[in-house]
C-alpha cells in the first residue's frame, strides 16, 4: 500500500488526543428511549461501538486524505506492428472471372483473411484506377476495416473519370498516408494487388524510388491467370473499352516485377485463388512481430471505500448519541 501524501497521516495524532481528553465529564446523561435494567446487558455493545465510532470517524477520514492506493501486478501485452496500405486494383479487368466468382471479390474475401493473419497492425485500404481514392483510414479494427472492404464493387470508382491502372500514383498515395501516421521506429508497408500494368500517370519506377527513400517496404501482387480473358459487365455483357471493342485482360510480370525491384520489394505472381491466399500468408508472416509482454504495476485508489467508511461511522455517532443514548454531542 502506498499513499499520495503521506504527512496527512500525521492528523491520526490529532485525532487521538482529541477523542482521549476531549470529552465533556460534567454532563447529565439520558437513559434511551425504552431503556430499562433488562436491557443493560444489550445495550452495553452498542454504547461502547458508538464511543469508538467518532475517532473511527475521524481516522478513515485522515486516512482516505492521505491518497492510499493499492499497487496491483499485472502483465501487459504490447502488440508491435506495422502501418500498412493495402492498395486495391478496381480497373475494369478486375471483372475478369478467371477467379471465381470474379478477381475482385475473390481478392476482396483473401484480403479479409489477410487480416486475420495479422495482428498489431494499422492498415488503411486505398483503392485505385485511373485515379487513387482513400477508401477507409487507418485502424486496428480488423471488424470496421472487413465491412469497409465488403463495401468495395466495381462502382466503387466512377470509370467514365477515371479509367486505368496507374500504380505510380498509387504507390505515391500511399507515401502519402502513411507519412501522416509515421511513428519513430515503426514499420511500414504497402500492399498493392493489382491485375494490370501501368496505363498512365507517375512513372511507377520513380514512385518506387520514393518508397525505398522512405524506408516503407513495398509488396506487389499480380492477379490474372495464365491466359488472357474478356471482361463481362455483373450483368453478362461484354465490358467495352475506350476503342469500342471488348477488353481482354492479360498480365505482364515483367513490369511490376522492375516496380518491386527499384523499391527493393517482393513481387508475386497469384494465378487462381489458392495461391493468392498463399501469397498473402507469407507476406503476413514477413510484417508478424512478436507479442511484447510487460510486467506493469496498475495503482487502484481505495479513497471512496474509506471515504464510506467514514461517512458510516460518523452517522452511528451522531445517531447514536441523539436517539440511542441521548448524549449531547461535544
Amino acid at each position: 500500500m502506498s499513499f499520495e501524501y503521506p504527512y496527512a497521516l500525521l492528523l491520526l495524532i490529532g485525532v487521538y488526543f482529541v477523542h482521549k481528553y476531549g470529552y465533556k465529564t460534567d454532563t447529565i446523561l439520558f437513559a434511551p428511549l425504552g431503556w430499562n435494567a433488562d436491557k443493560k446487558n444489550q445495550s452495553s455493545f452498542l454504547e461502547k461501538l458508538v464511543k469508538k465510532s467518532e475517532i473511527l470517524a475521524y481516522s478513515f477520514l485522515v486516512f482516505g486524505l492521505s491518497g492510499p492506493s493499492l499497487s496491483l501486478p499485472r502483465d501487459s501485452i504490447h502488440l508491435e506492428g506495422i502501418d500498412l496500405t493495402i492498395t486495391l486494383d478496381l480497373s475494369a479487368s478486375m471483372q475478369a472471372a478467371d477467379f471465381r466468382p470474379n478477381r475482385l471479390e475473390a481478392m476482396k474475401e483473401l484480403v479479409k483473411e489477410y487480416l486475420d493473419d495479422t495482428r498489431g497492425n494499422r492498415t488503411e485500404i486505398i483503392v485505385f484506377s485511373g485515379k487513387v481514392y482513400l477508401h477507409y483510414p487507418f485502424t486496428n479494427n480488423k471488424t470496421a476495416m472487413k465491412k469497409a472492404i465488403d463495401s468495395i464493387h466495381f462502382q466503387t470508382i466512377d470509370h467514365n473519370k477515371a479509367g486505368g491502372t496507374n500504380i505510380g500514383d498509387a504507390i505515391l498515395y500511399s507515401l502519402e498516408e502513411l507519412k501522416k501516421v509515421k511513428v519513430e521506429n515503426r514499420e511500414q508497408a504497402i500492399l498493392i494487388i493489382t491485375d494490370g500494368e501501368n496505363s498512365g500517370g507517375i512513372d511507377p519506377l520513380i514512385s518506387a524510388k520514393a518508397a525505398i527513400k522512405e524506408g516503407v517496404h513495398l509488396y506487389i501482387v499480380g492477379l490474372a491467370g495464365e491466359t488472357p480473358i474478356e471482361v463481362y459487365e455483373s450483368d453478362g455483357s461484354p465490358f467495352i473499352g475506350a476503342d469500342g471493342k471488348q477488353v481482354v485482360t492479360s498480365l505482364k510480370d515483367e513490369s511490376l516485377q522492375k516496380i518491386a525491384n527499384e523499391a527493393a520489394g517482393l513481387y508475386y505472381r497469384a494465378k487462381e485463388g489458392d495461391s493468392l491466399k498463399s501469397i498473402l500468408r507469407e507476406i503476413s508472416e514477413l510484417e508478424k512481430h512478436p507479442l511484447e509482454v510487460k510486467k506493469v504495476t496498475e495503482r487502484v485508489s481505495l479513497f471512496l471505500p474509506i471515504s464510506i467508511l467514514s461517512v458510516i461511522f460518523f452517522f452511528i455517532f451522531f445517531l447514536g448519541n441523539g436517539i440511542w443514548f441521548r448524549r449531547p454531542l461535544r
